[in-house]
C-alpha cells in the first residue's frame, strides 16, 4: 500500500506534469504553430524562418540524441556537461587571432542573449545550466533560437550543465515546433513565465555553478587564441569584435603565445530604455555626464573597479582605432573584466552562487606575473543600475561563505606559485 509520503510525491508529480502541459499549450499558442517569419537579432525588419519543418523535425531529433550519446561526468563528482550539443560554424572556423565571447546563464536569462548578439558579431560560446526537470525545455529553447536567428545559428556554441544526469528524452517532450512570427516576444515571455525555472541564484535544491560554466564555455567553443568572458547580461561596446581583431592584429609581432597580458574592459552601469545603451565612449561619457551611467557597482562595492581610475580613462583622447593605454597593478578587490589569452589558468569551480567568483581569477593572474593593460576606446555596460536590495535573499549568507574560501584560496597561491613576490 502507498505510503503517505509516496502518494504526495506522486500528487507533485502529477502537477508538475500539468504545469508543464499547460505550459507547452500556451507556448503553441503564444508563438503560433505555422512558424512563417522570423526575426533577426541586430537587424531592422522580419526574415523569413532559417529551416522547413523537416528539418527542424530533424534537429530536434540531433538534440535528443545529443543528450542522450554526448554528456560525461564532471571531475567534481556532481555535474553532467554535455559540451557542443549545438554549435555555430563561425564558433567552429574562427582563425588564430579571434576572439570567442565566453558567456553562462540559466534559462530564466536566456533571453539576454538576444541584446547580446546586437553587440557582439563575433563567435559566442554559452553554457546553460539545467536543474531539475530543465532538459526539455532547455533543448526547446535551444532549437527555437536556431531556428528562428540566423546570429544564433552561425555564432552560438551551446553547452548544457546539469546538476546531476539528466533523465532520457523522447523528441515529444520537447514541444511544438516554435513559430518565428513574434519570436522575439513570445521566446523571451514564455521562458519569464515558465514557473519551473528560478532565478540563476534562487534555484534552491542546486547552487548555481557559475565558475564551472565560465569554464566550460571557454573550452567548450572557438578556436581563437583569445575570449572574452562576459555575464550574459552585461553588453560589449558596439563593434567590439572587429576593433579587437584589428587590435591584435597590430599587436601580433609583440604578443606571443607566452606574453602575460590581459587587457581591461572598464566596466559601467547604465539605466538608459533597452537599446539605447551608450554604443561608444563618447555616448558612453555623456550618459554619465547626465547622471544616466556609472562605473560598475558604484553603490554595491565602489572600491572593486576603483583601481581601473575611470577619471583617467576618460580623459583619454578619443581615437577611431582601439589600443592600449596604460597598465595597472592588481589589487584587492579589483575585479576587471578583461580579455585574455585561452591559455590563462582556469576560473576556480570552487567558487559558487555570489561573491568572489571572478576575483579569485584576478587575483591568480596577478600572482602568476600576468600585467593588466586597460584599452582606451573598449568597454562592457550592465544593462540597468545595481542597487542593495536587489538580490537574492541568501546573498550575504553566501558572500561570506566564499570569503571564507577565497582567505584559504590566497594561503594556496602562495603554494602554488611559491617563487611569486605578488600576493592578494
Amino acid at each position: 500500500m502507498p505510503t503517505r509520503r509516496s502518494r504526495l510525491a506522486l500528487f507533485v508529480a502529477g502537477l508538475s506534469a500539468l504545469a508543464l502541459l499547460l505550459q507547452l499549450i500556451y507556448l503553441f499558442l503564444l508563438l503560433g504553430s505555422d512558424g512563417r517569419r522570423g526575426y533577426e537579432p541586430g537587424v531592422e525588419g522580419r526574415h523569413p524562418r532559417l529551416v522547413s519543418e523537416q528539418e527542424a523535425r530533424k534537429e530536434k531529433l540531433q538534440l535528443v540524441s545529443a543528450l542522450a550519446s554526448q554528456g560525461e561526468p564532471h571531475g567534481d563528482g556532481h555535474h553532467w556537461i554535455y559540451r557542443g550539443i549545438a554549435g555555430g560554424s563561425a564558433v567552429k572556423d574562427g582563425g588564430a587571432l579571434d576572439v570567442t565571447l565566453t558567456t553562462h546563464t540559466s534559462l530564466d536569462r536566456l533571453h539576454e542573449l538576444d541584446s547580446l548578439l546586437t553587440r557582439w558579431r563575433g563567435p559566442v560560446s554559452l553554457s546553460l545550466f539545467c536543474p531539475g526537470n530543465a532538459s526539455g525545455l532547455a533543448l526547446w529553447a535551444i532549437w527555437s533560437l536556431r531556428a528562428c536567428s540566423s546570429a544564433v545559428r552561425d555564432r552560438v556554441s551551446f553547452h548544457l550543465v546539469y546538476p546531476a544526469r539528466p533523465s532520457s528524452l523522447r523528441p515529444g517532450d520537447i514541444g511544438p515546433f516554435p513559430g518565428c512570427d513574434g519570436h522575439r516576444e513570445g521566446f523571451t515571455s514564455f521562458l519569464r513565465l515558465h514557473t519551473g525555472v528560478a532565478v540563476s541564484y534562487e534555484l534552491g535544491f542546486a547552487p548555481y555553478p557559475n565558475n564551472l560554466l565560465r569554464n566550460v564555455a571557454r573550452t567548450g567553443g572557438g578556436r581563437g587564441r583569445y575570449v572574452l568572458p562576459l555575464d550574459v547580461d552585461m553588453m560589449p561596446s558596439a563593434g567590439l569584435h572587429s576593433a579587437l581583431i584589428e587590435f591584435l592584429g597590430r599587436e601580433a609581432t609583440r604578443l606571443s603565445f607566452g606574453d602575460r597580458t590581459v587587457f581591461v574592459l572598464p566596466a559601467f552601469e547604465t539605466r538608459s530604455p533597452p537599446g539605447h545603451e551608450p554604443a561608444n565612449k563618447a555616448d558612453l561619457l555623456r550618459q554619465v555626464a547626465h547622471g544616466d551611467a556609472r562605473p560598475f557597482y558604484s553603490e554595491l562595492c565602489g572600491k572593486c573597479q576603483r583601481p581601473t581610475d575611470f577619471g583617467r580613462w576618460a580623459e583619454l583622447p578619443l581615437r577611431s582605432t582601439l589600443g592600449s593605454s596604460y597598465d595597472v597593478l592588481w589589487r584587492d578587490p579589483w575585479e576587471p573584466f578583461f580579455l585574455s589569452p585561452r591559455s590563462v589558468p582556469l576560473f576556480d569551480e570552487r567558487f559558487q552562487q555570489y561573491g568572489f567568483n571572478r576575483i579569485s581569477q584576478a587575483c591568480e593572474l596577478h600572482v602568476s606575473g600576468y600585467r593588466f593593460a586597460v584599452l582606451d576606446e573598449a568597454f562592457v555596460v550592465h544593462k540597468g543600475f545595481k542597487m542593495p536590495g536587489s538580490f537574492h535573499a541568501r546573498k550575504d549568507v553566501e558572500q561570506e561563505k566564499n570569503r571564507e574560501l577565497f582567505r584559504r584560496f590566497k594561503v594556496e597561491l602562495k603554494i602554488r606559485y611559491p617563487r611569486s613576490s605578488r600576493r592578494c
